[in-house]
């Protein structure tokens, strides 16, 4: 379904945090905000010009952050363009509503509202969140480090200019590693983008091109993420 909204009421000033840096913006609270059929209780949205991952052939408009998604237990299906709204699950015993056999991850919250946990990246763990506003999953240059990937191996990868939704563009390396593991979920050969990334919660964003490769369920209040188990 598509995003509906109505013109603002009020507007406030605010600043626009992404992995690439920030930027002026402006917080607007509309007199009514839905996805299809479904009503979004959250009327404040930052209105800024930022910069959206291409995805599918049709331009995207926005980003419907945490502070709207958090309100509902949310199936994320890119690959079947799907994107369905649940009520949200807050106990231990939380699940998907799904057929097949899938993956439970425990995760935090962070201040950002992001559901962030533990990943192994060629045997070190990292702490990882999902953002659907990152085209790519990347790495800070720190952690990818920590991996044993020197600075002339990173020298000698692919070089790649990426964009963040906020800020200019950000110079970065495309670099094969050995094996990502999310969970019991392994990832032979990822390609992952090293770049000086400004994220104080994590040491990795899952973007969307993870996303693309399998379903996704996020259950903010019980703090769960699923996936298929495949």
């Amino acid at each position: 379904g598509r995003i509906g909204a109505q013109r603002p009421a009020i507007e406030f000033p605010r600043q626009l945090r992404g992995i690439s840096g920030g930027l002026g913006s402006h917080e607007v609270e509309l007199r009514s905000f839905a996805a299809g059929p479904v009503a979004l209780p959250w009327h404040r949205v930052l209105v800024a010009p930022v910069t959206m991952a291409q995805v599918f052939a049709t331009p995207l408009d926005g980003l419907l952050g945490a502070d709207v998604l958090s309100d509902f237990d949310i199936d994320l299906d890119l690959a079947h363009h799907e994107l369905k709204f649940y009520g949200k699950q807050t106990c231990p015993t939380a699940a998907p509503d799904w057929m097949q056999p899938y993956i439970s991850l425990s995760t935090g919250l962070s201040r950002g509202e992001h559901l962030f946990f533990t990943v192994q990246l060629d045997g070190r763990p990292l702490t990882a969140f999902i953002d659907t506003g990152a085209q790519v999953t990347t790495i800070s240059t720190a952690a990818a480090r920590a991996t044993g990937v020197t600075e002339s191996v990173l020298f000698s990868d692919r070089p790649v200019t990426t964009q963040g939704i906020a800020a200019g563009p950000l110079s970065a390396r495309l670099h094969r590693f050995a094996k990502l593991n999310v969970g019991p979920l392994v990832i032979a050969n990822p390609e992952i983008l090293v770049a000086d990334v400004k994220v104080s919660e994590a040491d990795m964003v899952l973007g969307i091109d993870f996303l693309l490769q399998r379903r996704l369920w996020l259950s903010y209040a019980s703090r769960r993420v699923f996936l298929p188990n495949r």
